[in-house]
């Protein structure tokens, strides 16, 4: 499997909202400042005015200090950070670029050129993934400059009940060394009553039925899932019946464009695929 890349520290520990990102006309990596200035001055408005007079209750009159952009030379991470109170609460906006890891894109839909993160030519740069850990009222000012000032469309990033497994789940059961805490699986239910419920599977009942599904020359989910059929009692099966959400010692992924990958394995673990493939569906559902 392809090393994937070192990314800054900002993009750990924190849950995050996903939102994918078409090309940026004319965004300039140089003119970081200029955006950092341009937004501040933007967000200070929208918290002075009467329709976002309350940022969000923890927030609340604490006042704007500035935002500040940069860029992770190694990773390519571009990162805003929203400080209040003199930069003593910071909260990230984090632009990622495409990945070009062929086993990430693998399955992708067909695209007329392959991404970069920048092309000259035309002066678009690529940022598909866009991570959000702002107040609401910033979230809409951000979003809005975005798609204004650069010719974007930012949308948010929906993941479907196949795309979590195939994604997040399938590789995560696939990696040796990963399995040693428990896996929570979150279903949705069609029924009336009863719309969620979430199963924890032990670590070393992962690693027993994983062995089990090697002996059957079979890989891990159907053996995994049928484990659960009996242990619940119920079909998975069945029309309606997804996976909304994947917890583990690594990540928490859920259908709605929740995100967050736990940066404390780093040094044992390599967590970086897990970042890669966040990328990679959101540049799967780029239209050409």
């Amino acid at each position: 499997m392809p090393q994937a890349p070192v990314y800054p520290d900002a993009v750990y520990d924190t849950s995050y909202s996903l939102f994918r990102l078409s090309p940026l006309y004319g965004f300039g990596l140089i003119s970081l400042p200029t955006h950092g200035r341009e937004l501040t001055k933007l967000v200070r408005q929208s918290l002075t005015s009467s329709a976002a007079a309350v940022v969000a209750d923890e927030n609340a009159g604490k006042e704007l200090d500035h935002v500040k952009a940069t860029k992770d030379d190694v990773s390519g991470v571009v990162d805003f950070v929203v400080s209040f109170d003199g930069g003593k609460k910071g909260y990230h906006a984090l632009l990622l670029p495409p990945t070009t890891n062929a086993e990430v894109l693998e399955g992708s839909r067909k695209r007329k050129r392959d991404y970069t993160t920048r092309e000259t030519a035309t002066a678009f740069d690529h940022f598909p993934l866009l991570l959000l850990r702002v107040p609401a009222a910033v979230t809409a000012v951000f979003t809005h400059y975005l798609t204004t000032r650069f010719d974007a469309r930012c949308t948010a990033l929906r993941i479907p009940s196949s795309a979590l497994q195939s994604t997040f789940l399938d590789p995560y059961l696939s990696r040796a060394t990963e399995l040693t805490g428990p896996l929570q699986l979150t279903y949705s239910l069609p029924s009336v009553g009863c719309k969620r419920f979430t199963i924890s599977i032990p670590g070393g009942d992962l690693a027993s039925i994983r062995e089990h599904a090697a002996d059957m020359s079979s890989t891990t989910m159907p053996v995994l899932q049928k484990h659960l059929e009996c242990a619940t009692g119920m079909s998975l099966d069945e029309d309606g019946v997804e996976i909304v959400k994947v917890a583990c010692a690594t990540f928490v992924v859920s259908g709605e464009g929740k995100v967050k990958v736990f940066g404390k394995n780093r040094e044992g673990v390599d967590v970086g695929w897990v970042v890669e493939r966040i990328i990679g569906a959101a540049m799967n559902g780029v239209e050409p």
